[in-house]
C-alpha cells in the first residue's frame, strides 16, 4: 500500500513516492528555468519523501558571508558570524584601547542576547549569545548558523 501525502499548495493527495519525484525534479535547471511546479522547489515535505534536506527554503543570510553586526560582505568571518573588522573593534572595545594605545573615543556597550527558536521538527531551542550590539544582530546570528530555523520566536537582551 502507498503513502498518501496531503499537499496543501496543491490541494491535492500524492503518493510519497511521487511527491519525493516532484520535488526533485523541481529542482533541476530546466524546471528551474521553465517554472515548473515551482511550489515544489522548496517544500520541507518533498524533501523528507526524499531524504534530503539540500533544497529545503533557509534564510537569506544561511551559510552567507555576511557580517551579522555590520551587514558587510566578507572572506572571513570570527566565530562564523562577524567579519575580522567588527571583531577587531570589539577586542579593542574590551581593552578599552585602540590599536595604538590610546583611549577609545567610542565606546560600545555589548550585552548578552537570549534568542528563542523553533525548528522545522517543531522542537524549541534556547541559544544564548555573549557579545551583541543590537537585537536586529542577534537574529543575523542565528539565521546565519542555524541549519534547521524555522522562525524566531523571542530575542531577549541583558
Amino acid at each position: 500500500m502507498l503513502e498518501k501525502i496531503e499537499c496543501a499548495p496543491y490541494s491535492a493527495v500524492f503518493s510519497a513516492e511521487y511527491c519525493a519525484k516532484s520535488h526533485e525534479k523541481a529542482n533541476t535547471p530546466e524546471a528551474i528555468k521553465t517554472m515548473w511546479r515551482q511550489k515544489c522547489r522548496r517544500c520541507p515535505a518533498g524533501a523528507a519523501n526524499l531524504g534530503t534536506d539540500q533544497y529545503i527554503e533557509r534564510s537569506v543570510l544561511f551559510g552567507s558571508k555576511t557580517c551579522a553586526r555590520c551587514v558587510r560582505q566578507s572572506n572571513r568571518l570570527v566565530r562564523g558570524v562577524v567579519c575580522v573588522s567588527c571583531y577587531n573593534r570589539e577586542l579593542e572595545n574590551a581593552t578599552g584601547l585602540n590599536k595604538r594605545g590610546n583611549p577609545l573615543q567610542l565606546v560600545r556597550h555589548y550585552r548578552r542576547a537570549s534568542v528563542t527558536l523553533e525548528t522545522r521538527s517543531g522542537e524549541t531551542k534556547e541559544r544564548e549569545l555573549k557579545m551583541v550590539l543590537s537585537e536586529d544582530e542577534a537574529v543575523r546570528s542565528i539565521q546565519l548558523t542555524e541549519k534547521d530555523l524555522l522562525r524566531i520566536t523571542c530575542v531577549v537582551l541583558q
